[in-house]
């Protein structure tokens, strides 16, 4: 997981998947890059790495020296971009994800990632983990998202540009001018 991880981004589901992959003995190791709410229970976990607090610029350097092959998303409320998502698909992981929210559109829309049921118990979680995990050969080895900050607000949220807006006001200041509209 990449991020800040409290109680809206996961935490429980979190703790939760790691002691169920305990219990059962799955082969997964969940790496935290960043810090969570209370991060004692999850340090007693011998599956639960915590990589700690993070600058964004460093994140490729903390991947590389810590590989991992996917990246989870476990927000129990929707998302309105996650910032996260554009990390993780920019440093080659493949998303699993909770279904609503931006993490599911952006999921969608880029055709690369696993998108759960948003009520998914930790055992299904750990399902799905294993699962893409089993297929990885077939993943996509890169994916466009648009992730510089003119693209979002096209690619996103459907928006224009600063610039762009202010170059289509000025053409239209222009425009008045010549027909002698009045406006200035």
């Amino acid at each position: 997981m990449i991020g800040a991880i409290g109680p809206n981004k996961g935490y429980d589901l979190l703790l939760a998947c790691g002691r169920d992959a305990l219990k059962r003995s799955l082969p997964i190791e969940f790496d935290l890059f960043g810090y969570s709410e209370d991060e004692t229970p999850l340090r007693q976990l011998t599956n639960m790495r915590l990589l700690g607090e993070y600058a964004r610029a460093d994140l490729p350097r903390l991947i590389a020296e810590n590989p991992c092959d996917l990246a989870l998303f476990l927000s129990i409320w929707p998302e309105t971009y996650c910032y996260a998502l554009s990390d993780a698909y920019a440093l080659g992981l493949y998303p699993i994800a909770l279904g609503f929210g931006a993490l599911e559109e952006r999921i969608a829309a880029s055709g690369v990632g696993a998108l759960l049921p948003a009520a998914s118990t930790p055992a299904e979680i750990n399902a799905a983990i294993l699962a893409e995990l089993a297929r990885a050969d077939t993943w996509p080895e890169a994916v466009s998202i648009g992730e510089e900050g003119d693209d979002i607000l096209t690619d996103y949220y459907g928006l224009r540009s600063r610039g762009e807006v202010r170059s289509r006001t000025a053409a239209r200041r222009n425009k008045s001018k010549q027909v002698g509209s009045g406006l200035r």
